[in-house]
């Protein structure tokens, strides 16, 4: 009879197999000659070879193939498993585990304290940040932090500014915020046209930057931003080479982009963005939104510094796209209204707004469900337009912000119309909250929390100033609280 081999071991997988059939050949073969030999029954015989091949069976079966094969099934841990699905499942939760803990360290680094705008988050500001981020969630609740008036200014003017845009941006990553919206003079706009574009940039790409990623930024122009009007040096700040251009400003907020999923007019300065799952509208009004008309020394013939207005294509849009809608509206334009919160007051005579009558008659037509038409050739900046909100029925303006006088001014009602108004990041020493910079009140922004169905406003107060509350209803306000100066220029 030839020699067995020896029996294999569970870790040799191919040799297993080879030495297997082996070995039942010659135990086939010794099996036939031992029948032969001595006339015994083979299929007595067969029955006991067949209980020595069930036990070779039972050592392959518990081999894996070949030793490599056999080390697969060992997890990074070091820990061997019975298959090597069940080791790679093991693997790959291990593996997003970590990813999570990881992601939670960085998480938590980006939210840190730590900034690399002009310094360090001050511990001054922990207990405002706190604040201002516990804030309700849910289909009812929309909140959106509202920065305005922030002027920064590289020298003389705002100079800690910048560093304001990173603190707002740091709360849209500390709280789920719908919005963020810079309510215009985002830079003070002195000085050449380049010292204004770069102010520019930095401001938009710190809180572009530095906001939470899913988290609209939103931005609205003031008078300063363009830097025309202002007395800049090297001469007049009428000069159309010493300020940006409407082409520049629409660079750098990125309209022709729309990266947020807002809607233009084209590439407009005025948008809008809907909340689709709070069934909400934010609206961004151009205060500013004036013609870039030259006279013969090559100045523009409108100061944008002193002179607000809403043209008719601006005027248009808003009455036959934007306020076709039936979600709750919301709007903020850096100017306010003539007779509004010290605007076109206090011994401000040579300031202007044209067509501030038709902008309220329109919002007035949304708010009482009915029809709005002009036809009128003669103003400054004509204006034709028909708008028909009856089949809307009545509309909901929670209300119009602004910004442009440096004060917190408590809501009015205005031709029916629910108006608020927001005091300046920039660090004011002239405001009512006695500024000073490296304090508590050097920076002023708000989170405004709108609760849909209970028609409540509640304004979290970052910095100088306080917390206010309003209520906010459907249609026209009933009762106006109106200043008594001032004018609407046609």
């Amino acid at each position: 009879m030839n020699k067995l081999k020896p029996e294999p071991g569970t870790s040799i997988g191919r040799q297993s197999y080879l030495q297997k059939q082996f070995n039942i050949n010659v135990i086939d073969a010794e099996l036939n000659r031992l029948s032969k030999q001595y006339d015994l029954n083979k299929s007595d015989l067969e029955n006991l070879a067949n209980g020595l091949i069930s036990k070779y069976n039972s050592v392959i079966t518990a081999s894996t193939q070949d030793g490599e094969v056999k080390d697969a099934r060992v997890d990074l841990g070091g820990t061997t498993h019975d298959s090597l699905n069940e080791r790679l499942t093991t693997d790959l939760e291990t593996l997003a585990n970590t990813l999570a803990s990881n992601y939670a360290d960085v998480k938590a680094d980006y939210n840190s304290k730590s900034s690399d705008i002009q310094g360090a988050f001050p511990a001054y500001y922990d207990d405002d940040m706190d604040a201002v981020t516990q804030l309700s969630t849910g289909t009812n609740a929309v909140n959106i932090a509202c920065i305005t008036d922030n002027h920064w200014q590289m020298a003389v003017q705002g100079q800690h500014s910048l560093r304001h845009y990173s603190y707002i941006a740091r709360a849209s990553r500390l709280a789920k915020l719908d919005a963020i919206v810079a309510n215009g003079d985002n830079v003070n706009g002195y000085y050449n046209r380049d010292e204004v574009f770069t102010e520019n940039r930095q401001a938009l790409q710190t809180i572009f930057n530095l906001a939470s990623v899913d988290t609209p930024v939103l931005i609205n122009r003031g008078n300063h931003d363009s830097g025309r009007g202002q007395d800049s040096a090297g001469g007049t700040g009428l000069d159309a080479n010493n300020s940006l251009t409407d082409a520049e400003m629409k660079q750098l907020y990125r309209t022709a982009d729309c990266a947020y999923g807002e809607v233009r007019d084209g590439d407009s300065l005025y948008w809008f963005k809907d909340l689709d799952d709070k069934k909400v509208r934010i609206i961004g009004l151009d205060s500013f939104d004036l013609p870039e008309t030259l006279d013969s020394n090559g100045n523009y013939k409108y100061d944008t510094l002193n002179t607000s207005a809403y043209r008719q294509d601006q005027l248009n849009w808003l009455a036959n796209t934007a306020l076709k809608t039936n979600y709750q509206v919301v709007i903020f334009t850096h100017c306010p209204l003539p007779n509004t919160f010290q605007y076109i007051l206090n011994g401000n005579a040579g300031t202007t707004q044209y067509n501030s009558d038709v902008l309220i008659k329109i919002l007035q037509a949304f708010c009482s469900g009915t029809s709005y038409s002009i036809d009128d050739e003669s103003r400054e900046f004509s204006v034709t337009l028909s708008a028909d909100f009856s089949s809307q029925g009545q509309g909901t303006l929670i209300g119009m912000i602004s910004g442009h006088v440096h004060r917190d001014g408590e809501e009015i009602i205005y031709g029916g119309l629910h108006l608020w108004e927001q005091t300046c990041s920039l660090c004011n020493a002239g405001d009512p909250y006695s500024r000073a910079d490296d304090t508590v009140t050097e920076d002023a922004w708000d989170i405004i929390s709108i609760d849909t169905n209970a028609k409540t406003i509640h304004c979290h107060r970052f910095g100088a100033g306080k917390d206010r509350a309003f209520k906010y209803f459907a249609g026209l306000g009933s009762t106006d609280t109106v200043l008594t100066a001032g004018s609407v220029t046609n």
